[in-house]
């Protein structure tokens, strides 16, 4: 059972794998070069070292959030946000072969094999993907969630920041401008400020199990 909706929110799952992994794959990409279709490694079966070390980077600082919440509002219960690698295994089991890592537990989890990493075709070969919901979806309904959470709570958030500018240059947004979430941008996010709560005590008021009362 899930205790509330903030657990869904701040749950690792693609807002951080996405980012994460298809920097780790096209970190080198200028917005021109094409690269063979055949060199493109899979999505999670040829999960590398790098692109889960940046998935990691990203979840620490999500596992930030988490406890600054914990912190301003001792009732609030985010028992179930897991780190990523414990989610994963918790959520797939047994078809997760390998426990050791980051690494090898995308990179032997059955119930990602075969998840090729979308791509687009052109001519010299293939680039990234950008009109797709790993640009999409994942910054602004993903990054820019945890970003904005994150500035309530006065936490720094040097790679979310990083791996959102690093998306956005290709989308022609600028979803955060100098460490902080563009505000013109705003209403094109589904961060909790779109919706027009202001606060830290707007954010948990629907999650705790009487009204909000933070911890100062």
């Amino acid at each position: 059972t899930i205790p509330n909706f903030l657990s869904i929110t701040l749950t690792p799952s693609n807002q951080i794998i996405h980012p994460g992994r298809y920097f780790g794959i096209f970190r080198d990409w200028d917005g021109k070069k094409t690269y063979r279709k055949e060199d493109i490694p899979t999505l999670y079966a040829d999960m590398d070292e790098f692109s889960a070390n940046q998935m990691d980077l990203l979840d620490q600082e999500l596992q930030l959030v988490k406890k600054g919440l914990e912190r301003r509002y001792p009732q609030l219960d985010l028992s179930r946000v897991l780190p990523l690698g414990p989610r994963v295994v918790d959520q797939y089991g047994q078809d997760v072969k390998d426990t050791t890592n980051l690494q090898t537990i995308f990179a032997t989890n059955l119930g990602y094999a075969g998840c090729a990493t979308p791509v687009k075709e052109v001519e010299g070969g293939v680039i990234p993907l950008v009109n797709s919901r790993l640009f999409w979806e994942d910054i602004p309904y993903g990054l820019c969630i945890l970003k904005d959470m994150a500035e309530m709570l006065s936490i720094p958030t040097p790679n979310i920041d990083r791996l959102t500018e690093w998306h956005q240059q290709f989308m022609g947004k600028r979803y955060i401008v100098n460490g902080q979430l563009n505000r013109e941008l705003i209403n094109e996010t589904g961060t909790p400020s779109a919706y027009g709560i202001r606060g830290l005590d707007d954010l948990v008021s629907t999650n705790l199990p009487r009204g909000p009362r933070s911890k100062l």
